[in-house]
């Protein structure tokens, strides 16, 4: 079974990027890096199972999974593992994860196809593993999930099912890019699955804040606008799980009040919510920078 890996780069950390790859290719047949960063990586750093590709100017993240899908396709590989630079694996990630590949698909009791199957989650901050919320969870078995969507690093998908569900939406640009792709191949009766016994590490925001004994995520400032605009374009899509939309809009306030009230850059953080508001309600996509020059 070939696979083709799809690694993301935004200003990386290189010691990080470096042992991570280190880590995957011995264990997949290609590596395809789609770089958003402002400067390329140099070139002769690189080995010859590395494909690498620059772009001119950050087209976002689902521009650049779609990049590197393109590629895995043109290539004519079987499968495709996304990555972003904050995941750490081991040695037998891959292989773990054809395995759970294989597992769903022949103990799948309906005629529902796979779409894509993802690890469990170890938090880079806590060293806990996240499991996903019960009201996530559709069906369980001993060692894997069928759940109603997994995040992007990890995820290795099944080429075939891009002919029927297609790839990822570049108008979201960057969040809610993963699970708006898990739940539109659900809806066309594809399965999405999660193994329990293959793990990666993953970092999830930038940082950790407390409050009232709850903890946070915080990220940067501009991922505000997205994560706001993004709320606003899903909410209207009868696909996206109701729960979904009722949580994230029930956060809502409580994040504003956060961002604007706690967190350094009070100022930055309530002109991109502002922003992302304004391009929600007037149904905008691509970047930020695009939309307000």
């Amino acid at each position: 079974m070939k696979v083709c890996a799809i690694v993301i780069l935004y200003h990386p950390d290189m010691e990080h990027i470096s042992q991570f790859l280190r880590s995957l290719m011995p264990q997949v047949d290609k590596v395809c890096i789609i770089d958003n960063s402002p400067k390329p990586l140099p070139s002769n750093n690189l080995p010859d199972t590395v494909f690498y590709r620059h772009c001119l100017q950050n087209v976002g993240i689902a521009k650049a999974q779609n990049m590197g899908l393109d590629f895995a396709l043109k290539n004519n590989f079987e499968y495709a593992i996304l990555f972003d630079q904050d995941s750490m694996i081991e040695n037998d990630f891959i292989n773990g994860l054809l395995s759970a590949m294989t597992a769903f698909t022949v103990n799948t009791e309906s005629n529902k196809k796979i779409a894509a199957v993802g690890p469990t989650i170890q938090c880079a901050f806590s060293n806990k593993l996240i499991p996903p919320s019960k009201r996530v969870i559709l069906s369980e078995q001993s060692d894997y999930l069928i759940v109603k969507q997994i995040i992007a690093s990890g995820m290795m998908i099944s080429l075939n099912s891009l002919t029927v569900v297609g790839k990822k939406d570049e108008q979201l640009f960057i969040d809610g890019v993963d699970h708006e792709w898990c739940w539109r191949a659900r809806k066309l009766e594809f399965l999405i699955g999660q193994s329990k016994t293959v793990v990666m590490r993953h970092r999830l925001g930038d940082a950790r804040g407390e409050i009232f004994g709850v903890i946070y995520k915080i990220g940067s400032p501009v991922r505000l606008y997205y994560q706001t605009r993004n709320l606003i374009l899903l909410v209207r899509r009868n696909y996206v799980p109701l729960y979904w939309k009722l949580r994230n809009l029930s956060l809502f306030f409580p994040k504003v009040l956060i961002n604007t009230l706690i967190l350094s850059d009070k100022k930055q953080r309530a002109r991109f919510i502002i922003q992302g508001l304004f391009d929600g309600i007037k149904t905008r996509s691509g970047s930020v920078e695009d939309n307000w020059k």
